[in-house]
């Protein structure tokens, strides 16, 4: 009975060894046998143009295309897609992408100006790598940057256009010299002058601890959040952003205290 039992259990064995090995075999011959997509097959070409738009989206670098991990995620999605190279995706893929979007992009400014476009506003900025690498050749003086722009213009097809251009950007003694020959964008809509009364009402308070309480009371009693106002700085073109929208946000705690106090002339600015 045990001898039995002993070849049963002997010929089950050799029958899972035979079938893992035949399995193996039949994957082996698949994955020989098996037809990946061209680069140029409309299904390559969307998973691709897909992770060119990850990389640029969420400013991975090239390299991710090489992990592991992702390349096998890749293949579980699609097995018969073959991922292109960090190489491949650098200097190939993402800057034939690029230069699509830039056609599209100048096509779709000729035609908004053709239709009645009423302006152009740009917004520019400037600072330090912190890796050294320059992306502005030249002096940074009014003169240097003026020229750089006006070649960025021209590369975008703007520099004869017949519409008005305006341009946002801090008040550095370079920028304002080489933005001489172009609107600011704040002029013409009230805009200074609306800078200017806020700027006048942040002072008060920022100068005046009692006025701060004040107004501190004022946005508790009111249920608004009691947060100090916020100062622009001349040379942060985003302080006025950040001032102009704090001072909405506390406008009516703001309005209250100033003509309880007979701050009516300040009050009439809001």
């Amino acid at each position: 009975m045990k001898n039995k039992n002993y070849k049963v259990n002997k010929i089950k064995v050799l029958n899972g060894k035979l079938k893992a090995n035949l399995n193996n075999h039949l994957l082996v011959i698949y994955s020989q046998s098996q037809c990946f997509f061209s680069k140029d097959h409309p299904c390559a070409w969307e998973i691709t143009a897909s992770v060119v738009k990850m990389i640029a989206m969420d400013m991975q670098p090239y390299s991710i295309v090489e992990d592991c991990s992702f390349r096998k995620l890749c293949s579980v999605m699609e097995p018969t897609y073959q991922l292109p190279s960090t190489t491949t995706f650098s200097r190939n893929i993402v800057p034939a992408v690029y230069e699509e979007q830039v056609k599209n992009l100048k096509t779709e400014l000729s035609t908004d100006i053709e239709n009645g476009l009423h302006s152009l506003s740009l917004t520019t900025d400037m600072w330090n790598s912190r890796a050294e690498i320059s992306h502005f050749p030249g002096n940074h003086t009014g003169s240097g940057i003026d020229t750089n722009l006006w070649q960025l213009l021209q590369s975008w097809w703007l520099d004869n256009v017949s519409v008005p251009l305006f341009v946002v950007s801090n008040n550095g003694r370079n920028i304002g010299s080489a933005l001489s020959a172009i609107h600011d964008a704040k002029e013409g809509l009230g805009v200074l002058d609306l800078l200017v009364s806020v700027r006048e009402i942040v002072s008060y308070y920022n100068h005046s601890s009692v006025a701060r309480g004040r107004l501190h009371s004022k946005q508790k009693q009111m249920g608004l959040p009691e947060y100090h106002l916020v100062q622009m700085v001349d040379t942060s073109w985003n302080s006025e952003y950040l001032m102009l929208s704090r001072i909405l946000e506390q406008k009516e705690a703001v309005i209250a205290d100033l003509f309880k106090t007979g701050k009516d002339g300040l009050a009439a600015k809001q």
